[in-house]
């Protein structure tokens, strides 16, 4: 009877165990050197908060978090690829850019919120509405034409939107199009 009463016992607190809300959980972390750190509201990292000492260049691009999902080039390279062509500058040469949709990476870091604040090297930096991400099927770009992006030829990655594809797009002007991206900062 007493050994009824124990498995009883152990079955229902598996069962509460199992019940309680899931924690972040982790991704993979990378390899080889980051390109891209993804911070703010996510579900899923695979590095620690950021310390004011060790984190220079995120002190100086004032990007505090608790939590980040780095990413490497073999991380991204692991999404699904997706091809646009667009135009760069606005009405220049139409060319092909690759690259997982920037909605991809940010599914991959558990990421929710309506607003991406994409950050370059440089601290220059837009807020893109996640809709529009989406909806646009914004790339983060890791070659043009089949070259990958090296550090000064607008990598290593660049957010790229289809406006040679997508007629909304047509008119809409280069500001949002941050290269040499260095952090995601989702709110």
């Amino acid at each position: 009877m007493r050994r009824f009463a124990s498995l009883r016992l152990l079955v229902i607190a598996l069962a509460a165990v199992l019940a309680l809300p899931a924690t972040a959980q982790q991704i993979a972390a990378p390899k080889t050197t980051v390109l891209v750190t993804v911070v703010g509201n996510l579900a899923k990292a695979n590095r620690g908060s950021y310390d004011a000492v060790s984190d220079v260049f995120f002190k100086h691009l004032n990007l505090p978090f608790t939590n980040a999902a780095t990413f490497d080039y073999g991380m991204l390279t692991a999404l699904k690829k997706h091809t646009v062509k667009t135009d760069f500058q606005m009405g220049g040469k139409v060319r092909s850019f690759s690259g997982p949709l920037l909605a991809d990476v940010l599914a991959t870091a558990g990421a929710t919120g309506t607003i991406a604040t994409v950050t370059a090297f440089d601290g220059y930096a837009a807020e893109l509405p996640i809709a529009d991400i989406a909806k646009f099927g914004v790339i983060l770009a890791l070659a043009e034409d089949g070259k990958p992006f090296g550090v000064g030829d607008y990598g290593p990655t660049w957010a790229i939107f289809p406006r040679a594809d997508k007629q909304a797009l047509k008119g809409r002007n280069d500001d949002a199009w941050v290269w040499a991206i260095a952090a995601i900062a989702v709110k």
